[in-house]
Parts: C-alpha cells; structure tokens; sequence
C-alpha cells in the first residue's frame, strides 16, 4: 500500500460532502455586521427542517418557557441570534457527517459523542469565561479527522484499526506509528477548510496534548470535554477506552471536582438539546 501523507488528505477535503446550500447561505449572512434578525428569521422558516429545530430549541428545557413558541422569529428573540448560528453550524456539520460513508466506525456513536462533547465543552466554557459557542464548536469537530480518515482512505484506517489492536494502544499513538500524523491533525485542517475560527482548528489539532499548546485554553477545554463526554458513555462502547485526564488542562482552566461534577450533572440534564441535534 502506498504510504499516506498529510498533505494527500488535506489535498482530498475538497471531495467531502457539501453543506445544504440554504444554510450556507443562512451562516453568510449571520456573519454579516448588517445581519438583520427579520431577515433571519424569514430565511429559516423558508426551510421546514430548520425551522422546525428552531422551534424546538426555543421550547426545549434548556430555556424553560412557560408558553411554547410558534414562530421562527419569537424563537430567535428567546434563544439569540449567537445560539442560531450555533446550531445552524452544527446541523451543516451534521448534514456533511452523514455522507461520510464507511463500515469501519459507526456514524450513530460517533455523532453522539460529538454531540455530547460539545454540551460538556459548552458547559465547561461557562466555568472557564471562553465563547460557549466556540467551545460547542470545536467540541462538535474534534474527532472529524477519525471519520474523514475511515471513509476517505479505508485501507490506511484498516491498517490503524489493526496496530491499535494489537498494541492496546490509543487511536492517536496507532496512527502516529502507521501514518506518523493523528486524526487531529486532519480535523484542524478541515475545520480551516470548513471556514471555521483559527481557535477551533487550533483547540481540534491539540485536544489530545493540551500540554503541547499551552497557550491555548480553548485547547484544554475540548481536551477535558472528550474525557468527560467518554466518561457520560452515552454511546456504552465496552470497547472504548477513556481518555487520560490532564492535570495540566485542569489546571490551565481552574477547575476542581466539583465543577466536573457540576458539569457532567448539567450536561446529563440536556438530553432533549442533544436528541434536537441528533435527529
């Protein structure tokens, strides 16, 4: 088999799934400085799906409405323009996930514990003082090299798969021996494709050696993220192996026990954000 770079991967991201064209239109125009909340509105109720997670999230528990919401614009005013866009992204991200084909990880568990990182990345972000929404994000996006590198160039993955095997080892240390680069290190390159912030791509690239980045928080946070979203075992794969927590990510965001504990119990109440996102 021929040896695999970086670079033919991140050469190849131009053949990964599209985004719907109707949110990435919504997304262009959210970042505009003159984004009207009418207009926003109206773009969204022009789509049903959209709409109808709109709708849903405005009502979900996450906000605790006394009334229910019945219309995309009164949803935009109680969940925020911010909160939006966040799950706009989200719902293009997952919209690209499910073209991603392959036998080797099943899409289901990978989205769930996508999702469930970026609620507990979200949550942290709040004890922390960073952008909950790039924290959401980046939590959403950190494994998204792992699939691309499954559905993209299957035999390397199959050659991954099997020196983790055989070694026990981590998924990171497998495809560092086989590939001499990590899943992480595509995911940062497709989260600068996909247009992402710089401190996204940075935070995937380094969740698995936040010591490596000391610099960046963001990094830490989606590192302590995915070790608490495997410590949810929301997908209940016996096989999985949970990531070691760093203290020095705990550290780099002050944060005790009992703020882990606070945030596993926060994030274990947003089954019903969760299921909006995993529809």
């Amino acid at each position: 088999m021929i040896p695999l770079t970086l670079t033919a991967v991140i050469a190849d991201l131009d053949n990964l799934p599209a985004a719907p064209a109707v949110m990435t239109q919504l997304l262009e125009y959210i970042g505009r400085d003159d984004a009207d909340g009418r207009t926003i509105a109206r773009m969204i109720a022009q789509d049903p799906v959209l709409s109808a997670k709109c709708l849903n999230l405005a009502n979900s528990s996450v906000y605790g409405l006394r009334q229910r919401v019945t219309t995309t614009q009164d949803a935009l005013s109680v969940v925020g323009q911010g909160a939006i866009a966040t799950m706009v992204q989200a719902m293009a991200i997952a919209s690209r996930v499910r073209g991603l084909q392959t036998q080797d990880v099943d899409l289901g568990s990978f989205w769930m514990h996508s999702i469930f990182t970026a609620l507990c990345a979200r949550a942290l972000a709040k004890h922390t003082r960073l952008a909950p929404d790039a924290a959401f994000l980046a939590g959403l996006l950190h494994d998204i090299g792992k699939l691309v590198l499954a559905s993209r160039f299957t035999g390397h993955f199959a050659l991954v798969l099997a020196r983790q095997r055989s070694d026990d080892s981590r998924m990171v240390d497998a495809e560092r021996a086989v590939l001499g680069f990590t899943h992480a290190e595509i995911g940062a390159a497709v989260a600068d494709a996909w247009k992402f912030a710089p401190e996204v791509a940075r935070a995937v690239a380094g969740h698995h050696e936040p010591e490596a980045h000391p610099a960046s928080t963001l990094t830490s946070l989606v590192h302590v993220a995915n070790a608490l979203a495997h410590v949810l075992d929301v997908v209940q794969d016996e096989n999985a192996l949970v990531p070691r927590l760093s203290e020095f990510s705990l550290g780099r965001l002050c944060l005790d026990w009992p703020d882990i504990k606070a945030v596993l119990v926060e994030v274990e109440a947003q089954q019903s954000e969760a299921a909006l996102l995993l529809g």
